[in-house]
């Protein structure tokens, strides 16, 4: 959507407080944010449907009129969820009255019988030009998705044009083309103007002289950018704040959490510039939104007071891996939120984008802040007097930088907390990773490796204790984690020393075996990503020594034939992701102790031929995804039949 997409929330925000100081006051105020599904077909239903349920819910109407809303909101539900969110002729109908259809809606519901019994204006929309006579009134609309027009609102809201001196409307749309597209609909005869806020946002009934359109090329100064990126940020804690009332804390804790999380991510932007001037784009350069989440969690950036699920936790671990999964659900609203208002880019949600450069074409926060991020060069690690200043490092790419006390100051007031160690290593796409070794330290928690041509995994890994997140992503070249068999029974792997570890991703990773070692001392491990990898089995026992995880995803392990026995140890397990495999049965008692997992997905397993008996222990099952596993043929007898009839879950093919 380009540069228009940027800070639209907080810009709206602000131009609506400030029509409040100037204009005001407003006998009524209402507020009216677009969802998601208003960017359907029937984007303008949804303008007039939202505004209407809004002005109702804002106004005071007879008990009555406030049954028809809830039933109507019922209804939009419905249709939203079966009807790809579109909203039916009838219920804009049943709405708005017989005129509304017939001057925005089609012929189909103009021309049946039962129309000419409606009435002409719903009781509802009656009620709204009775509530507001007298009022000023004062709208703001954000989130138009689709090109409207504007006819539509003066319609809902049963009076004349918006004025200077009366009402006021602010709308706010989604991308250029919709603010084009809206004004080219405006009818001929209507004078008056609009003021324009970066190109979207608009203000109805300006005189010639109030027209005014600010861009971002105006904002050169860093204070400027700064007053934004500051304004963005508590906009974006408001939003957690909400969606996270359960937890007790107040907006100024979520707002130094969104703070911490917003500078950690400048760690995977990438800085280098192509010939044009423009961000060097590949998939290497990009981390996942998933990614970026569990990094926060593993930086303890991220917490919780509360579990994320109504089923407790299996075992003696209830309070690690429930706290784990709280911490990680909470991730995702701060990225939500983040993103939403114009923060982060928008990243994929579990891979890289097939475009990459278009999550970078907005302006967003990250992109103004990381072009001010101290680079580093890889000699300054071993300058003691500088390494001891460094908490978050990056060389993504070999192009160094770091995020650590002493910086941000003009933006921000508060420095991030913890200690004064170094704490994450960025080493994403990094063409050789030797001269690092002798900086990693025990107080490392995040070391990402992806995509980086490593052979075998560096025997100093081992001495990093405290190591919560291993990302190996990507590394095409690295088919054994050591480089040979351990020569005496003293040696051991690696990874066995990595009793800390919460996530290892081995996502892309063409492995061609994991030891028993591999999978030990891994009692508090939450997410496992085999993805990709070539492994024929496991052994028997790979599983035994992880009761905390709650991922683990198997997705075209093409030459995978068999599941290990230890795979019923997983009394934790949530999510489990089969996919694309050579195995044709479960181990009869895998599910027997998974109480909590909620979301099976196998995919593409063409030689499956059953399903255990055992998996009607689950009773925690939401979601079954089945697709093209062709030789599946005892699931419908022994499973479906019973689980319809006892609960309610669905089954996705």
């Amino acid at each position: 959507m380009g540069h228009a997409a940027s800070f639209s929330r907080t810009l709206s925000r602000l131009l609506f407080e400030r029509t409040k100081d100037i204009s005001g006051p407003y006998d009524h105020i209402t507020r009216v944010s677009l969802p998601p599904q208003a960017g359907s077909s029937t984007g303008s239903h949804w303008l007039a449907f939202e505004v209407l349920m809004e002005m109702a819910r804002t106004l005071e109407l007879p008990q009555r009129d406030k049954e028809e809303v809830l039933k109507l909101k019922q209804l939009a539900a419905e249709e939203c969820y079966f009807g790809y969110g579109a909203l039916s002729e009838n219920l804009m109908l049943r709405a708005l009255g017989r005129r509304y259809v017939e001057l925005f809606g089609s012929r189909s519901v103009v021309w049946d019988p039962s129309h000419v019994r409606q009435l002409s204006d719903s009781l509802l929309l009656q009620r709204i030009p009775e509530a507001l006579q007298g009022k000023r009134h004062l709208l703001l609309v954000e989130n138009l998705h689709v090109p409207a027009t504007l006819e539509v609102l003066v319609h809902v809201m049963s009076g004349p044009w918006p004025s200077p001196y009366q009402n006021r409307w602010l709308i706010s749309t989604t991308s250029k083309e919709v603010y084009y597209r809206s004004r080219q609909w405006l009818t001929a005869n209507w004078k008056q103007r609009l003021i324009d806020l970066s190109e979207r946002t608009w203000l109805v009934g300006a005189r010639d002289d109030q027209h005014y359109a600010p861009n971002f090329v105006g904002l050169r100064d860093d204070r400027d950018w700064a007053v934004l990126i500051r304004e963005a940020l508590r906009d974006a804690a408001n939003s957690i704040h909400n969606a996270l009332q359960q937890q007790g804390r107040d907006e100024e804790f979520w707002l130094g959490i969104a703070m911490n999380c917003f500078y950690y991510a400048i760690l995977y932007h990438p800085l280098q510039l192509g010939s044009a001037g423009r961000q060097e784009t590949s998939n290497t350069l990009f981390v996942s939104s998933d990614e970026l989440v569990r990094c926060w969690v593993a930086e303890d950036l991220v917490f919780s007071r509360t579990s994320p699920t109504d089923t407790p936790a299996a075992s003696g671990e209830k309070r690690n891996s429930n706290y784990y999964r709280s911490a990680y659900e909470a991730g995702k609203v701060i990225f939500h939120a983040l993103q939403e208002y114009s923060l982060l880019p928008i990243y994929s949600v579990s891979c890289q984008t097939s475009n990459p450069s278009s999550s970078m074409d907005a302006v967003t926060g990250l992109s103004k802040l990381a072009g001010g991020v101290p680079r580093l060069k890889h000699d300054e690690l071993f300058d003691h007097q500088k390494s001891d200043q460094l908490r978050w490092v990056s060389f993504m790419k070999d192009d160094g930088r770091h995020v650590s006390w002493n910086w941000c100051s003009r933006y921000v007031p508060r420095n991030v907390p913890g200690e004064m160690n170094m704490t994450t290593l960025i080493l994403r796409g990094c063409s050789n990773i030797s001269g690092f070794q002798l900086v990693l330290i025990h107080y490392l928690r995040v070391l990402d490796l992806s995509y980086t041509p490593i052979n075998s995994l560096p025997s100093w890994i081992s001495r990093l204790s405290n190591l919560a997140l291993l990302s190996l992503r990507g590394c095409s070249k690295l088919d054994n984690l050591s480089p040979q068999a351990p020569a005496s029974v003293k040696e051991t792997s690696p990874l066995s020393h990595l009793g800390k570890l919460q996530v290892l991703d081995m996502n892309g990773v063409p492995l061609l075996e994991l030891t028993q070692q591999d999978g030990s001392n891994k009692s508090n491990l939450h997410y496992l990503d085999l993805s990709g990898s070539r492994l024929t089995t496991l052994p028997s026992n790979f599983f035994c020594e992880m009761p905390c995880l709650e991922e683990l995803i198997l997705g075209n392990c093409s030459h995978l034939e068999t599941l290990p026995p230890s795979l019923a140890k997983l009394s934790n397990l949530l999510i489990l992701h089969v996919e694309g495999t050579q195995i044709s049965y479960f181990p009869e008692g895998a599910f027997e102790a998974m109480q909590r997992l909620h979301t099976l997905k196998l995919i593409s397993n063409t030689l499956l031929v059953s399903l255990p008996t055992s998996l009607s222990k689950a009773k925690g099952l939401k979601e079954l995804h089945i697709y093209n596993c062709i030789s599946l043929r005892i699931i419908l007898g022994i499973i479906i039949k019973p689980w319809r009839i006892s609960k309610s879950w669905s089954i996705l093919t």
